[in-house]
């Protein structure tokens, strides 16, 4: 039996390897165009920093995964900074070209700040997005979301 009190937070060291485990046995796809590399490389460093691995790839996002999607994060670029619609628009076809959702088993892509200035369109963001997610789900339901 845990003799942890429900409050009390778990050491660092097991929380890394439990998420360097949980990385390494799913397929996931993360869809970023720069700050991402620095959300990748903080995830190596916190799992070397336990004498983990995780897996990282990065893949042509013109290309079929390999092997129908390995374990671990495959990442690539999509659209431009200051065009969230664009980073939508190319996830969602990553996704669709050559069936490659069935490569996955989560999915993300990230928007940066820079996509986001005053006179952006919020709503319509909003919608591109609600709109790929439930478009992604409804042809691929075992996909699980991460929404950055």
């Amino acid at each position: 039996m845990d003799s942890k009190a429900p409050h009390e937070k778990a050491p660092a060291q097991d929380i890394s390897s439990q998420c360097s485990k949980a990385i390494n046995t799913h397929r996931i796809l993360f869809a970023h165009m720069s700050v991402g590399n620095d959300i990748l490389a903080g995830l190596s460093l916190a799992a070397a920093a336990v004498q983990e691995q995780v897996a990282i790839q990065e893949i042509n996002a013109g290309a079929s995964p390999a092997g129908g999607g390995s374990a671990g994060i495959s990442h690539f670029k999509i659209g431009s900074n200051a065009q969230p619609l664009k980073k939508i628009a190319d996830f969602r076809e990553f996704l669709f070209s050559n069936n490659n959702g069935l490569a996955f088993d989560l999915v993300g892509m990230k928007l940066c700040y820079v996509d986001i200035k005053q006179k952006t369109d919020i709503q319509a963001v909003m919608r591109e997005y609600a709109a790929l997610v439930r478009d992604v789900t409804a042809r691929y339901p075992h996909i699980k979301f991460v929404h950055f």
